[in-house]
């Protein structure tokens, strides 16, 4: 997202499916500050808040994520702007410039091509606190795949 307000971090939040409590633990904020965020929908947030927000849209799930675009489509469609088919397509080019240019998916994403290459991403798969359970089971069962390609 170029630019997240109060109303887009709401968003993201209804899209998660999470109450005002788990949405802050899981972003590591405090529960007044989603408060303020329902309260003020037009605030635009601080630097630290937009990279945090960037990084959970990116650890989100596909189900969510596309529960997330639809809505902020049809809010920007419902407020005149021009056609939800130009802003989902930019938000999915966005998301696909975030992951190919994420550190940890690029360097787990290419096949490996020797069992110390694939030790390596998964020790840092395992220092990975900051991940999804779902993102970190996705890596380890890709790691595992070829670890057992490379071990036939």
């Amino acid at each position: 997202m170029d630019q997240w307000t109060g109303r887009l971090a709401c968003s993201l939040q209804a899209a998660a499916g999470m109450t005002n409590e788990r949405f802050a633990g899981w972003l590591g904020i405090a529960v007044r500050t989603v408060a303020y965020w329902h309260s003020r929908p037009d605030t635009v947030l601080g630097n630290a808040n937009q990279e945090l927000l960037n990084a959970a849209l990116d650890r989100l799930a596909d189900s969510a994520r596309s529960r997330f675009y639809m809505s902020i489509s049809r809010t920007s469609t419902d407020e005149g702007s021009s056609g939800s088919g130009a802003v989902v397509g930019d938000f999915v080019s966005d998301a696909a410039d975030a992951i190919a240019n994420d550190s940890l998916l690029a360097s787990i994403g290419v096949p490996h091509d020797s069992i110390e290459a694939l030790q390596q991403d998964m020790a840092l798969l395992a220092r990975s606190g900051g991940m999804a359970a779902f993102d970190i089971f996705s890596s380890a069962r890709r790691l595992r795949d070829e670890a057992r390609t490379l071990a036939e």
